[in-house]
């Protein structure tokens, strides 16, 4: 077993979103990436799909889901997966910062996130940008974040 399980929990800035890689395992028999989600009012995800099946558990505030264009409110304690390659976006539309355990399995979100990160970090944040950066993970944007 190769799980990996991050030690500082360091926070990545994914197009506004606070990533905490939690656990992480490329083992073909469990390949998985597990992350909480901290987002503040209106924040989260632009519309997108990918390969990888996508679990969301809120543990804190609310959040509105769209799965194949059905919104749908999720709060504490509530649970939706998202089968892959399933158009989806999501956004805190509480008034509070929402808490998001996030599960994607295969692995491959990691490295998303922290390319994502080094992204904003590097001061080069365009729309333009984060779509070839997401292409390069295998996430197809549907509407790039800002636009």
């Amino acid at each position: 077993m190769n799980t990996v399980q991050s030690p500082d929990c360091s926070v990545l800035n994914v197009f506004g979103v606070d990533v905490r890689i939690l656990s992480e395992s490329r083992d073909p028999a469990d390949s998985h990436v597990v992350t909480r989600l901290d987002c503040a009012p209106g924040i989260g995800a632009p519309p997108h799909r990918h390969a990888e099946r996508e679990a969301f558990y809120i543990l804190s505030g609310e959040v509105t889901l769209t799965v194949d264009g059905s919104d749908r409110v999720l709060r504490a304690g509530d649970f939706l997966q998202v089968e892959p390659d399933t158009p989806h976006h999501f956004r805190n539309s509480g008034g509070d910062t929402a808490r998001i355990i996030n599960l994607s399995q295969p692995a491959g979100h990691g490295d998303f996130f922290r390319a994502a990160h080094a992204l904003h970090a590097s001061g080069r944040f365009t729309p333009e940008n984060a779509v070839v950066v997401s292409r390069e993970h295998g996430i197809e944007i549907l509407r790039a974040p800002g636009t």
